[in-house]
């Protein structure tokens, strides 16, 4: 064990260690090299429970009747620790297969967090709301969820906004663009403005905006929505915010209408 735990410290310190803490290649290493030492350290566990009991004779002691009733007791553990085994198996194949790594930006299922630790049989998610999600590994691997930090840090978020029908979409493209310009969160894609959906009382303009990072992208989609919400205030008097249209008609028309 003191052994698995020096190769441990002295990858970390030659692979991870010089890598800043937000590049990929750092997170992979990581996990790979956290995943590898706690099985490593279960493997040698088992192996030396036995390399004891072989020693003391007890397999000697209780005859050969008690090795034969051995088997069905090994199948026996072996169905009781089917669901242990089988998460161990899937933290190795995490670690190798690499879809989620230590320090990672995930949604699983619907929970915003952080990839806390990857131990031998579970995953720990560290949410938004500072509590800690334990998955295990089997349940992470069949279920679908997002990874936000896959391909780096930078990632997009969409504003909906709904107006009336009557806005000038090229003034909220026009805003946005100045919302966005000089602010450190945002990154240098230009922000994406457009007429995207429609309901029966409102349009509804979908704004793309990138962020450096996905706390960087969270705050800065919740300030271009606030911002956006105050420009519409102020823009003719509220002349575009979501408003009901109802119809008024006459008794004259109504009769007119049946006839």
């Amino acid at each position: 064990m003191r052994i698995a735990d020096f190769l441990t410290l002295g990858l970390s310190e030659r692979y991870v260690v010089p890598l800043a803490e937000d590049d990929p290649e750092n997170r992979r290493i990581k996990t790979t090299t956290y995943v590898a030492r706690r099985l490593a350290l279960a493997v040698i566990a088992l192996l030396s429970i036995g390399y004891v009991l072989v020693r003391v004779g007890l397999f000697e002691d209780f005859g050969i009747s008690v090795l034969a009733s051995a088997g069905a007791l090994g199948v026996l553990v072996a169905i009781a620790a089917r669901p242990l085994l089988g998460n161990m198996v899937s933290g190795l194949q995490i670690a190798m297969t690499d879809p989620a790594r230590i320090g990672d930006i995930v949604v699983f299922d619907g929970q915003w967090a952080i990839v806390e630790d990857i131990s031998f049989a579970h995953t720990v998610l560290h949410t938004w709301t500072d509590t800690r999600l334990i998955v295990p590994h089997s349940e992470l691997l069949s279920r679908p969820f997002e990874n936000w930090s896959k391909k780096g840090e930078a990632v997009k978020q969409i504003v909906k906004l709904p107006v009336d029908y009557r806005i000038d979409v090229d003034k909220i493209r026009e805003k946005v663009a100045a919302i966005v310009k000089d602010d450190p969160r945002s990154t240098d894609d230009k922000p994406l403005v457009e007429m995207a959906e429609i309901t029966g009382e409102t349009a509804v303009p979908w704004i793309w905006i990138a962020g450096t990072d996905s706390f960087s992208c969270w705050y800065l989609h919740n300030a271009v929505k606030e911002k956006l919400i105050a420009y519409l205030i102020d823009l003719d008097g509220g002349a575009y915010l979501p408003r009901k249209r109802h119809l008024l008609v006459s008794e004259s028309d109504q009769e007119l209408g049946a006839r």
